[in-house]
């Protein structure tokens, strides 16, 4: 199996995705959100490698987008 790593930025946060093949011949993730400390360990096949970071860079977005847009104040928007 090969194992890669690639990293992204977006409104200040970096995303950490590892990649790696499995035997047979698909692709799993897992990725890592600095500044924010959410990490997903879930390992998601792919038939497609570029399918697969498009996701897992729309995931990783989507948690950010989350973090950043939440009330400073703790209350409910």
């Amino acid at each position: 199996m090969s194992d890669s790593v690639i990293r992204h930025e977006y409104r200040g946060h970096t995303i950490t995705i590892r990649v790696q093949a499995t035997a047979d011949g698909q692709w799993t993730w897992s990725y890592a959100i600095e500044g924010i400390g959410y990490k997903d360990y879930g390992a998601r096949p792919r038939s497609s490698y570029d399918l697969m970071v498009s996701a897992a860079i729309d995931e990783g977005r989507r948690r950010i987008d989350a973090f950043e847009d939440r009330p400073l104040d703790g209350s409910q928007a």
